[in-house]
């Protein structure tokens, strides 16, 4: 048997609570230490379910990039037909990322989240009447995924209890 990731980070943990901890004088310094064996138990907690956590945050991102084509489609102006071909693009890129290592899938969905960044200020509201069903739906589609994303952090953060 070897060491999985949960076991290597205890022992850093361990090894900054009891050797490198009683041996700082500066209490700023000792702080910073706590406060990393706290990420550290974070990351202990969450790296078991992070390949499930990222294949779902993959998913819901590329579902709402999927919904938004129709929407960009209907909206006039270059900002659209730009951000619509910049999806389809990423899109096209992404459809075999489920066999891709999981940092390529990271990197592909930064890239995912900046197209709905762009995607924002399509959904304002307008003095022009033209697309303004598309613009109200779009803005409905990209508040969608951001409550969708906040849930997911939330259950993030939650893995630590009350301690974070």
């Amino acid at each position: 048997m070897r060491p999985d990731l949960g076991d290597i980070l205890s022992a850093v943990q361990r090894l900054l609570q009891s050797e490198v901890a009683p041996s700082v004088a500066d209490p700023f310094v000792a702080e910073q230490l706590m406060y990393a064996t706290l990420l550290l138990e974070y990351a202990k907690k969450a790296w078991p379910v992070e390949h499930e956590s990222v294949v779902e945050e993959h998913r819901d991102l590329d579902s709402t990039l999927r919904a938004l084509m129709p929407l960009l489609a209907a909206l006039p102006g270059p900002a659209a037909s730009d951000l619509l071909r910049d999806v389809r693009g990423h899109l096209a890129a992404s459809s075999a990322d489920g066999s891709k290592p999981l940092d390529a899938i990271l990197s592909r969905d930064r890239e995912g989240r900046g197209l709905l960044d762009r995607a924002v200020p399509l959904g304002r509201s307008s003095a022009e009447r033209a697309g303004a069903d598309a613009r109200a739906r779009l803005r409905e589609t990209v508040d969608g995924y951001l409550v969708r994303a906040a849930r997911r952090q939330e259950a993030a953060i939650a893995l630590l209890g009350f301690s974070w």
